[in-house]
């Protein structure tokens, strides 16, 4: 289109804005969306005069059609740059929760077949629920006295008392009258304390000899220290990888910590202690893998994370995979790239059902000679469609209506054994299915691809085999990946606190470690006493072959494990109290 061409549609009163146009694409180059505001409408009012313009072989002239096609394009650009900054807005000022607050107004909704209909069954299953769900019991009535955070008997006989009794002299046992002052009753006063007992352990061996034949002979085998050449001990030792790796907290702040406490310890002397903690339980990781990948069902995700090289300068981006079972085992993976060579060499050979996102790379774990199912996350497609709630709301809230119904069949089927729930989802969840995918084939022809609403439809409709393969074994709980991310928040959470790790030889040892603590998590066990146990017998000589009986599932179901949790424990308890209740120097 010529200047001349172009200067004839140009709206009234737009010189000045051309002029500023003209020097902005100067600035940020032709292909800048910022436009003049008396330019943003100009589609609506060229498509006046397109009849007036068109010749007597009712065709539009060529610059006009050439206009329109690019203020149209425009006008597409202007919808996405906006939709973003509503997106920005909301992830500022919104809600945090992807959950809806109240019911759906009907009256906000498209009038697509069957939405009343859909509105009274999503109705009449939440009115079962609640008629199906036990009655609460009834609040005991409040007591007249002060409110207490804690009830110390509550605590067990374990906890260590101290008793402080608190009496009158002799001297002072006199009444006013004259005569004596005698115990009437006590009254006891509790509180509990918590303090951070440093000591040292001395392990006194004793040897004997023969004076016939002069041999030495000591009366029982020393100890090995956990880490060689190390005198941290095993309980300060689970109190550190704890406080690392399940609080995230820093090696400076932890330095201080335990400097407060008496003990003057380097950021290098906790990361490397740490470090050789990771490498001693590898062989316990490693069972810990074995057990995820005999599940039937794997989730997968992958978060990324900054990687140092040591004191040098620059900085890469590594990945943390996390590998989740059925079970709840866990086994996170550092790598230094997202390639496809990471869950491959994770998976082997793994046969079953693998569930993760859409990313394009694990395209590669499908391969038919792997035999191997894709069951994509539900999850996803929900907040796909909560992103286009800006631009598109009335698509949005359809898709709640729909997704709804799918949600109920999953809470009545929730607490069902395997084969009955998966005769209740071919009967209740496919229909819903069906609907769901008439619904994204009409709907998906009326928005444009690149919006938001069109990302969201075309992720249903490219991937709706795998979004659909739950219904195949009724083994499977969860139709999202939720419980792969929520794994994940452990590295999310602890890259927000220390930053960034160190070396790439430190990634897997952290690997190591984070694995056993979210299966601790997972598993519910004491993740502390769990470590306490294993750090000690795993660094005792042939335990090699016990490593079986290591991993937080079977430490969790032996009972001579918990045995010795509770005997350490004791142990500890019996310490405190009486440095506690040493006499002052």
């Amino acid at each position: 289109m010529t200047r001349a061409s172009a200067s004839r549609w140009r709206p009234a009163g737009c010189d000045s804005c051309s002029t500023a146009l003209i020097s902005t694409r100067r600035n940020f180059g032709a292909s800048s969306p910022i436009l003049c505001a008396s330019t943003v409408g100009m589609t609506n009012s060229m498509s006046v005069d397109v009849e007036q313009q068109t010749d007597e072989a009712g065709k539009i002239p060529q610059d006009l059609r050439q206009a329109l096609e690019l203020l149209a394009a425009r006008d597409e650009t202007i919808a996405i740059l906006l939709d973003r900054i509503r997106q920005l807005e909301k992830s500022l000022y919104g809600p945090r929760s992807a959950k809806r607050s109240g019911p759906i107004d009907p009256s906000t909704l498209l009038p697509f077949p069957g939405i009343e209909e859909l509105l009274e069954q999503i109705a009449k299953r939440a009115e079962e629920r609640e008629a199906e769900a036990p009655a609460p019991p009834p609040k005991p009535p409040k007591k007249p006295n002060k409110r207490r955070d804690l009830d110390p008997d509550s605590l067990g006989a374990d906890v260590p008392r101290r008793r402080r009794e608190r009496k009158l002299a002799e001297d002072e046992c006199k009444c006013c009258c004259g005569g004596e002052l005698h115990e009437v009753r006590e009254e006891i006063s509790s509180r509990v304390e918590r303090i951070k007992v440093v000591y040292i352990d001395d392990r006194v061996t004793t040897y004997y000899a023969c004076r016939k034949c002069e041999r030495m002979v000591s009366a029982a085998p020393d100890e090995t220290n956990v880490i060689e050449g190390s005198i941290l001990g095993p309980n300060l030792l689970a109190d550190l990888v704890y406080q690392r790796f399940a609080n995230h907290t820093p090696y400076n702040r932890l330095a201080i910590e335990f400097a407060n406490d008496g003990l003057p310890l380097s950021r290098s002397v906790l990361s490397r202690a740490v470090l050789a903690c990771g490498t001693l339980l590898e062989p316990i990781y490693d069972q810990v893998r074995e057990e995820v990948l005999s599940s039937f069902l794997v989730q997968i995700d992958d978060t990324p994370v900054v990687v140092r090289n040591g004191q040098a300068k620059g900085r890469t981006t590594g990945r943390v995979w996390v590998y989740r079972s059925a079970e709840g085992n866990v086994a996170f993976e550092f790598r230094m790239d997202r390639k496809k060579e990471g869950p491959l060499g994770m998976l082997g050979q793994y046969r079953g059902f693998v569930q993760g996102d859409d990313y394009s790379g694990h395209a590669c774990l499908f391969d038919p000679s792997y035999e191997r199912v894709s069951l994509l996350c539900w999850a996803h497609a929900v907040r796909k469609f909560r992103d286009a709630e800006t631009s598109s709301p009335r698509l949005s809230k359809e898709f709640d209506v729909l997704f709804a119904l799918l949600h109920a069949v999953e809470l009545e089927a929730k607490g069902m054994s395997p084969p009955e729930r998966f005769r209740y989802r071919a009967k209740h969840a496919r229909p819903v299915l069906a609907e769901i995918k008439d619904w994204v084939d009409g709907r998906r022809l009326t928005v444009t691809p690149k919006s938001k609403i069109g990302v969201a439809l075309e992720y249903l409709h490219s991937n709706w085999t795998a979004l659909n393969n739950y219904l195949l074994d009724g083994r499977i709980l969860d139709i999202t990946n939720n419980g792969a991310e929520r794994a994940l928040r452990r590295v999310a959470v602890g890259r927000k606190n220390w930053m960034f790790i160190g070396h790439e030889e430190a990634g897997g040892p952290a690997a190591v470690l984070m694995s056993l603590l979210q299966t601790c998590v997972e598993q519910g066990v004491n993740a502390v006493a769990y470590l306490r146990d294993v750090l000690e017998r795993i660094s005792h000589p042939g335990s090699a072959k016990d490593v079986r009986e290591l991993t937080p599932s079977a430490w969790k179901r032996s009972k001579d494990a918990q045995a010795r949790a509770a005997q350490r424990q004791a142990a500890i308890n019996a310490a405190v109290q009486s440095l506690a209740l040493a006499p002052r120097r």
